[in-house]
């Protein structure tokens, strides 16, 4: 079987659900689980693709409501073989 040839481009997403608390007048958002923020995760998945001889491209975030109460964030990033 031939090798397999390296792809020019990979994807790569991290996720965050986020819950919100509080009244009316406090709203605040909290992390559904604890762990690392988004941010972090990010930081990391740079890095780690980064040792695979991949640079960061582009990336894009998306927040979307899953319930009343309830939100998703996501980032999705492109990364460029160097």
């Amino acid at each position: 079987m031939a090798d397999e040839p390296t792809p020019k481009f990979i994807v790569g997403e991290v996720s965050k659900n986020w819950v919100r608390t509080g009244t009316v007048r406090a709203l605040e958002w909290v992390p559904l689980k604890d762990g690392p923020v988004i941010a972090q995760r990010f930081e990391q998945m740079i890095a780690a693709n980064d040792s695979r001889g991949y640079a960061l491209h582009s990336w894009h975030i998306n927040r979307v409501m899953i319930g009343p109460d309830l939100m998703n964030e996501t980032l999705v990033a492109v990364f460029q073989q160097k």
